[in-house]
C-alpha cells in the first residue's frame, strides 16, 4: 500500500504542476475538482444556443445573403411585390407590375398575367412576357378548378393521377401548348375569380417551392384587391358621366423652348437655361395623366413631337411620343391606334424599344409611353458623318433586321423604318433599337386579333402610313403590305448609310413615285469603297416587285454580312 499511496501522492503532484504551469499559459485538460470535464463546451453550446435564438432572423439572413443569393433576392422582391401591390390603382399598370416584377424575381419561361372579361366571357391575356399563351374560357375545367382550390395550381400532365388529366382535350391541348407549369388563382370580392397569373416552368428547371407558391398567393389576394377597386372605380366613373354633366376646366398649354427645348409649366415666358422666350404648345399638358411630367423636347416630326419626361410614381426617365389629333379623327382610328398600341406592347426584344403606356388626350390626339434610350439616332450620325464604313453600316443593319425579325413573327409590319426611328445606344451600335411600332401594321394572327370582340371595325378606319422616300412601291400605291415592304425600307437604310445619299427622291410622294419608275441609281460611296458583292445584296432589297426582293429581314441581314465577308472590291 504504501507504495501505491507514493504513485498517487506522485501522480498528484505532477497533475498540480502541469495545471499551475498551463493555467498561466492557457486552458489545460486538467480541471478544477469544482468544473466537472467538459462544462466548458457545455457553457459554449449554451451560450451559442441563447445567441441563436434571439439572433436566428438575422443568422438566417445572412445566411441566404451569403450562400442562397438567388433565392435571397427572389424572395426579397416577391416581398416588396407584396406591399406595393395594394397602392397601385390602374388596372393596366398594376398588372405590367406584378408580371415584371415575379418575372425578375423567378425567371419562368413564360408568364402572363389574365383578367376575367364578362363581355367575352374568357381570361384575356392582358400582359405577357415570353411564350404564346392564349386566352381561356370562364366556364373551362381549369377555371373551375381555380375557383374549386383557390390555391396555386400546379400543372403535372406527364402524372397520370393529376387533376389537369381530367380536364378536356382542348384544355389539355391549351396547357401542352402554352408549356403551363403553375397556375395561381387572382380572387376578388365574394371569392369570385378576377384573374389568374400563368407562369412556365423556371429556366434553371428547379421547381416551384412551397414559399414560392405561398408568397405567390398572397400577390394575388393583393392583386384582387386591387382589381376589385379599378373596377368599382370605372363604375363609378362610367355612372357619373352618365348621370351628370361635366363641364371641364381648361387646361393651360405647356410651355416650351424654340432653342434647347425645355418644357415649363404655364405662366413661364422665359426659359430659365439660355433666356429665350418660351412658346406655347397647344394640347400638351405639362404633366400627362397625372403620372409623366415633360421635361424637355427630343424631336418632332410631320406626326407629333418626342419629349424626354419622368414617371412620378416609378421615378425614371421615359420618352412620351405625342400624335397629333388630325391623325386621330374619329373615334374609330383612336380605338385601332390603342389597340395596336396594346399589342406591339407585347413585343419582347432587346431591339425594339419598349412600350408601357397609351392614352389620348381631350382634343383627340394621342400618346405613347416608351423606354427611353441614351443615345442618338441613325440620322444625326449620318448627317455628320455622311457615310459609313460597310462593316459599320453591317452591323448597324443587322441588329436592326433582327429586330424587325422579332417583330414579324408576332404578325407585327413597322412600315416607318427610317433612320429616325433608329437608335444607337451610347453602349453599342449592335445594341441599336428600333422604335415607333405603335403605329404598325398587323397581319396574320394579330390582324385577326383586332377584328374580333368589340373591336371589330378597327380594320376598316384608316391607317398610318410611312415616310415616302423609305416606302415600296406597292405602299405607295396603297396594296397591302407584307414583309417584303419592310424588307424594302431596310435596303433604302442600308444603301443612305453606304453612299450617304438616297436611292430616290427626298421630295414629294410623286417625286419619289416618278424616281421609283426610273430606278435606284448605282450604289457608289465616296468615303468608302463598298464591296460589288454588298452592292448587289443592296440593290436586290430594292426591287420593285416584292418577289425579287430578300424574303425576310433576317435573310437580307445573313446576305449582307456574307456580303462584307467575301471581301470583292467594287
Amino acid at each position: 500500500m504504501p507504495s501505491a499511496s507514493r504513485a498517487c501522492s506522485g501522480r498528484a503532484s505532477c497533475c498540480d504542476a502541469a495545471f499551475n504551469t498551463r493555467w498561466r499559459a492557457g486552458p489545460s485538460p486538467c480541471l478544477p475538482s469544482f468544473l466537472p470535464s467538459g462544462s466548458v463546451v457545455y457553457l459554449a453550446l449554451l451560450a451559442a444556443s441563447v445567441a441563436g435564438l434571439r439572433y436566428r432572423d438575422r443568422a438566417r439572413q445572412w445566411l441566404d445573403q451569403r450562400f442562397f443569393r438567388e433565392e435571397y433576392d427572389a424572395r426579397k422582391i416577391l416581398l416588396s411585390l407584396a406591399s406595393r401591390v395594394r397602392f397601385e390603382t390602374d388596372s393596366a399598370d398594376l398588372s405590367a407590375l406584378v408580371v415584371h416584377q415575379i418575372e425578375q424575381a423567378l425567371h419562368p419561361e413564360a408568364i402572363a398575367m389574365l383578367v376575367s372579361s364578362m363581355e367575352d366571357g374568357r381570361l384575356a391575356v392582358v400582359t405577357r412576357i415570353g411564350g404564346d399563351i392564349p386566352s381561356l374560357p370562364l366556364d373551362g375545367g381549369i377555371v373551375t378548378m381555380l375557383r374549386w382550390s383557390e390555391e396555386p395550381l400546379e400543372i403535372f400532365l406527364d402524372d397520370p393521377r393529376s387533376p389537369a388529366r381530367r380536364l378536356p382535350a382542348s384544355e389539355i391541348a391549351w396547357l401542352e401548348q402554352t408549356a403551363i407549369a403553375l397556375i395561381v388563382p387572382v380572387l376578388g370580392q365574394n371569392r369570385s375569380l378576377v384573374g389568374a397569373i400563368v407562369l412556365g416552368a423556371k429556366r434553371s428547371e428547379e421547381a416551384y417551392t412551397a414559399e414560392d407558391r405561398e408568397l405567390l398567393a398572397t400577390i394575388a389576394g393583393q392583386l384582387g384587391l386591387g382589381l376589385d377597386v379599378a373596377r368599382l372605380r370605372r363604375r363609378a366613373e362610367d355612372s357619373a358621366s352618365a348621370t351628370t354633366r361635366v363641364i371641364e376646366t381648361p387646361q393651360l398649354p405647356m410651355m416650351e423652348c424654340p432653342r434647347c427645348g425645355r418644357c415649363e409649366d404655364a405662366g413661364v415666358t422665359l426659359c430659365p437655361v439660355d433666356g429665350s422666350a418660351l412658346k406655347p404648345v397647344g394640347a400638351v399638358p405639362r404633366v400627362v395623366d397625372n403620372k409623366y411630367r415633360i421635361e424637355q423636347l427630343i424631336g418632332r416630326g410631320g406626326m407629333g413631337a418626342v419629349y424626354r419626361a419622368r414617371d412620378v410614381r416609378l421615378d425614371r426617365l421615359v420618352a412620351v411620343k405625342v400624335v397629333r389629333a388630325d391623325l386621330l379623327q374619329d373615334m374609330d382610328a383612336r380605338r385601332r391606334f390603342r389597340r395596336e398600341a396594346q399589342i406591339v406592347a407585347r413585343l419582347q426584344h432587346p431591339g425594339i424599344v419598349s412600350i408601357f403606356d397609351f392614352g389620348t388626350f381631350p382634343d383627340g390626339g394621342a400618346y405613347l409611353v416608351m423606354e427611353l434610350v441614351k443615345g442618338e439616332d441613325l440620322r444625326r450620325v449620318l448627317q455628320r458623318e455622311g457615310s459609313l464604313d460597310p462593316a459599320r453600316a453591317a452591323r448597324i443593319l443587322s441588329a436592326i433586321c433582327h429586330a424587325i425579325e422579332a417583330a414579324h413573327r408576332e404578325g407585327v409590319l413597322h412600315r416607318d423604318l427610317k433612320p429616325e426611328n433608329i437608335l444607337l445606344p451610347a453602349t453599342g451600335e449592335i445594341e441599336a433599337k428600333v422604335l415607333d411600332f405603335g403605329v404598325a401594321k398587323l397581319v396574320g394572327d394579330a390582324a385577326e386579333e383586332t377584328r374580333s370582340g368589340p373591336d371589330a371595325t378597327l380594320t376598316a378606319a384608316g391607317s398610318i402610313v410611312g415616310t415616302p422616300a423609305y416606302m415600296a412601291p406597292e405602299q405607295l400605291r396603297g396594296a397591302s403590305p407584307d414583309h417584303r415592304t419592310d424588307v424594302f425600307a431596310l435596303g433604302v437604310i442600308a444603301y443612305e448609310m453606304l453612299s450617304g445619299t438616297l436611292p430616290f427622291s427626298r421630295g414629294s410622294l410623286a417625286d419619289v413615285i416618278l424616281a421609283q419608275d426610273r430606278g435606284a441609281r448605282p450604289l457608289i460611296s465616296a468615303a468608302a469603297r463598298v464591296p460589288a458583292p454588298l452592292q448587289r445584296v443592296v440593290m436586290g432589297a430594292l426591287e420593285m416587285d416584292p418577289h425579287r426582293r430578300p424574303p425576310s429581314p433576317q435573310e437580307f441581314a445573313a446576305a449582307v454580312v456574307q456580303a462584307i465577308g467575301s471581301g470583292e472590291p467594287s
